[in-house]
């Protein structure tokens, strides 16, 4: 007889197993058929207020349900005025969060604010980590003293980061006496912790604070020798330099530095510059340009080249390591071309490593000029000024404005003050500011605008019209103001009278007699996120760059920041990033590029998107986005060498590099991006 109940439960089983195999299917259909929700439903209403930077509809989000929009509106907070300061601090306390710390630290306080917060601090310990926060960068001397007192309190404390690295940024700015001087270093020296260690001694560092206990400076000439952390040891080198360089300089091992660390080397390469050359010196720099880094090279071969003792026996050096050494790269050949005190015997060479690249034409330029003859130079830039290639024509005009700016009277006079004169207001009437500002020299010489000039100014004006092309008239006011302050003053009031806020500030910091211009109220016109594209990206989709030094790949960060990410992905997906190159290398600093506009530093895109600082710290392989202040961000974009806190909640920050950091360690200018895209 059959078992009814036995066969339900088998075929029951069987179905269990069946839904068991079907059900991950249903859900990978459903998964693909809606797109995931990244971003949080509150973020678009927030943004709203973001763009219109309306400080009281942000503050409403603070306090939402959802933990990532409360969040990211203090997040908002940090590049947003406040008008009620003492509210806002009242709120900040009250929630305690870092990032809403991190807000009021980007914003001005007055002394008795700061008393408050310094009684606060000792009051409730709960408050120190968010409190030193914001002392570290508005904090004065009392606030130093206050940390001082509490050294032993802070230290293994749950806000000892942020305590040290207050103390650390206020002692670069008021000093230190020397027995709590001391104490700290020994302190910071004892910890042998590559965060701590560095924020203790960050003031030190960053401002080159002297330190006044030579007891501490030995400690940090033998810590140097003993410890083996790359980024203690840099900061514990330049320490040493900045004191005591000569003597640093003997105990440098010759040996280890082909295989140092690259900002190691770095360092090494950038503190021999107020050296005394000797032996030790030659055998240091010769060790640094056999390195493998070409940064290490180039920042090596300006600092030797720079040295007034330099013999001429070490050019051989220089010659036989990389300029003829054809497996290195063209602009480092070119910059130790320019090392050599005679570099005439290698112009065919410079021609031929310039046609590498169109950001060369600074270097052969600046070669050029130490062995052409002062017409033979002019008649060149002249020349390549003339070329269709913007860069080109810009590199040629710096070129021009650095030559005449060394030249004296008789040789100006030589070379013809009309000639200089007809190549300046070609210039001005371009209107093109980038082009202006790099003739800086030439706007300021009282023999190229002369008295019969303010006419021709006042007529080149009036071919132009704001709020359009507010550059022109903001350069022309910068020469007005240079040659003939009286009479243009009627002029420039009556520029003032239009009220263009971009112009009038100009007018105010070139010393015109115009009242101090106010923010502008009025909200700038943002480019709007994507919502629904973003959660297609996900989360963190990665950013692939295939440059001319190899695949760079940038995890990013959509919910840190949505505007800037959404601006990138139109770029990205339209392929405006490649091609384009890295215009700005700062050694163990930033490589900066992305200027999809024009390519020099001056461009970007045809949109605006606000600053979307955070709290995150700028650590070596942060990706930020540069801008010209407060909401002017666009496409360009940087890469941190090391950590820099100064820029802590300046910029924002999109990603961090997860693989290539080899690559951005060997960038140089005009190094390129071949193509962009999302993995």
């Amino acid at each position: 007889m059959c078992n009814k109940r036995s066969l339900w439960m088998k075929v029951n089983n069987k179905c269990v197993k069946n839904m068991c195999v079907l059900l991950p299917i249903l859900l990978l259909v459903g998964c693909n058929s809606q797109t995931q929700q990244v971003i949080p439903e509150e973020y678009p209403e927030l943004y709203e207020a973001v763009m219109q930077r309306d400080a009281a509809a942000i503050m409403a989000f603070t306090d939402h349900s959802d933990e990532e929009t409360a969040a990211q509106s203090w997040r908002a907070m940090i590049s947003t005025p406040v008008e009620e300061m003492d509210e806002f601090i009242k709120q900040v306390k009250q929630t305690n969060r870092y990032v809403a710390w991190k807000a009021l630290s980007r914003k001005e306080l007055t002394a008795q604010q700061l008393d408050v917060l310094h009684a606060d601090w000792l009051a409730n310990p709960e408050l120190r980590e968010g409190i030193s926060l914001v002392l570290g960068l508005q904090g004065n001397e009392k606030s130093l003293q206050l940390l001082v007192e509490h050294f032993e309190d802070i230290q293994s404390s749950t806000h000892e980061f942020e305590s040290a690295l207050a103390t650390g940024r206020l002692i670069g700015q008021f000093g230190l006496e020397t027995e709590m001087e001391d104490n700290i270093i020994a302190y910071a020296l004892s910890l042998n912790d590559e965060i701590l260690t560095r924020a203790w001694l960050y003031g030190y560092y960053r401002d080159e604070q002297p330190i006044h206990s030579t007891d501490a400076i030995t400690q940090i000439r033998e810590a140097y020798s003993e410890v083996e952390n790359p980024r203690i040891r840099q900061y514990l080198l330049s320490l040493s330099f900045q004191n005591i360089g000569q003597e640093m300089l003997g105990d440098i091992e010759v040996a280890t530095i082909e295989d140092m660390d690259v900002q190691l080397a770095t360092e090494l390469a950038q503190h021999t510059d107020s050296l005394e050359w000797s032996d030790k010196l030659e055998k240091v720099y010769t060790a640094l340009l056999n390195h493998p880094n070409p940064i290490v090279n180039e920042v090596t071969l300006s600092m030797a080249g720079g040295n007034e003792d330099k013999p001429d026996i070490f050019d051989e050096v220089i010659i036989n390591k990389i300029v003829e050494n054809e497996n290195k790269d063209a602009a480092l050949r070119l910059s130790a071309v320019m090392a050599l005190e005679d570099a005439s015997a290698h112009k065919d060479l410079v021609d031929e490593l310039a046609e590498a690249g169109d950001y060369l034409l600074t270097k052969q330029f600046s070669i050029y000029r130490t062995f052409f003859s002062n017409s033979d130079f002019y008649a060149l830039a002249s020349s390549v000024r003339q070329s269709e290639n913007r860069r080109e024509t810009l590199s040629a005009l710096r070129a021009i404005n650095r030559w005449w700016s060394s030249l004296d009277p008789k040789e100006k006079e030589a070379i013809g003050i009309d000639e200089i004169r007809k190549l300046v207001f070609e210039v001005l009437e371009s209107g093109d500011r980038s082009m202006t500002f790099s003739i800086s020299s030439l706007l300021n010489d009282a023999a190229v605008i002369q008295a019969e000039d303010y006419q021709k100014l006042h007529q080149l004006l009036n071919a132009y019209q704001l709020p359009e092309d507010v550059a022109v008239f903001q350069a022309v006011a910068g020469v007005l103001k240079t040659h003939f302050e009286e009479k243009a003053k009627p002029l420039i009031d009556s520029l003032a009278a239009i009220g263009n806020t971009d112009l009038n500030r100009t007018l105010y910091r070139q010393d015109w007699d115009v009242p101090e211009t106010e923010e502008d109220d009025s909200p700038v016109k943002f480019r709007k996120p994507g919502w629904e594209r973003l959660n297609e990206l996900g989360s963190h989709p990665v950013w692939v760059l295939e440059t001319t030094r190899g695949t760079i790949k940038v995890e990013m960060n959509v919910r840190l920041a949505p505007a800037t990410i959404s601006g990138m992905d139109s770029l990205i997906t339209a392929g405006a990033y490649d091609h384009v190159a890295y215009h700005r290398v700062v050694p163990n600093f930033v490589v900066q590029g992305g200027d999809v506009g024009t390519g020099d530093g001056s461009g970007g895109p045809d949109y605006t998107v606000p600053t979307e600082a955070s709290e995150i710290q700028y650590w070596r392989g942060q990706v930020g986005i540069a801008s010209a202040g407060t909401d002017t961000e666009g496409s360009q974009y940087f890469f941190m060498h090391q950590w820099k806190p100064h820029l802590n909640a300046r910029y924002t920050i999109v990603g961090s590099v997860i693989e290539g950091i080899e690559a951005v360690d060997r960038m140089m200018v005009g190094d390129k991006v071949l193509r962009s895209y999302w993995e």
